[in-house]
């Protein structure tokens, strides 16, 4: 009861604050209102805060959302938060839709993700597409990420070629990086080579 008391004491001090205008205040009530079990309050708190242009209050409003299980404002939310900024949150947004099996709709939040460079979501990007749109267009995305560095991206699209029995599209390809400096290449078309003794470098 005591603790109860002391919640809400400091739910109206917070509320004073921010009738004063204090900003700071505007996160701490949103999050004691969400202590005590009042999501709706919380929700227009967390907004308020997010007109103040604070991707975080975005963030709060679409997890609590999410908690509610109202996954279309959950959504809304997390696209809000990472257009104010926080660009993960276009990955966990691509999480809720992929759950619901909206999967090119998630695919679409992954790439944006992606794009902002979260690796989490790349590698989503490359999974999902592959489920979606087939192993030659998983291909191209890893061809891609490893001319862009990615050494991972750089095996995968090796193991998958030669999985296809395309081994010698992918020592072509591995040859043409490796003149144009990409040293993991070198190191992945010699484990191809081992793997595959039969090839020879011509």
């Amino acid at each position: 009861m005591r603790k109860n008391n002391n919640l809400h004491g400091a739910i109206d001090h917070l509320r004073r604050l921010v009738n004063h205008g204090d900003p700071v205040a505007l996160r701490h009530l949103g999050n004691l209102l969400a202590e005590v079990g009042d999501s709706e309050a919380a929700i227009h708190v967390y907004k308020q805060l997010a007109s103040t242009g604070s991707a975080t209050g975005w963030l709060l409003c679409a997890q609590l959302h999410e908690g509610m299980m109202q996954y279309d404002q959950a959504v809304q939310g997390y696209e809000s938060a990472a257009r104010a900024g926080e660009a993960s949150a276009w990955r966990l947004g691509g999480q809720i839709l992929e759950r619901l099996t909206r999967y090119e709709d998630a695919l679409g939040m992954y790439e944006r993700a992606a794009q902002a460079g979260d690796p989490q979501a790349g590698r989503r990007v490359i999974e999902l597409s592959e489920e979606l749109k087939g192993a030659e267009h998983t291909i191209s995305l890893y061809q891609q990420a490893a001319q862009n560095g990615d050494t991972q991206a750089l095996y995968r699209a090796t193991h998958l070629l030669s999985s296809m029995a395309r081994e010698e599209e992918a020592i072509a390809w591995l040859r043409d990086l490796i003149k144009r400096g990409h040293k993991e290449a070198l190191y992945c078309l010699a484990h191809l080579l081992v793997l595959q003794p039969h090839f020879q470098l011509r």
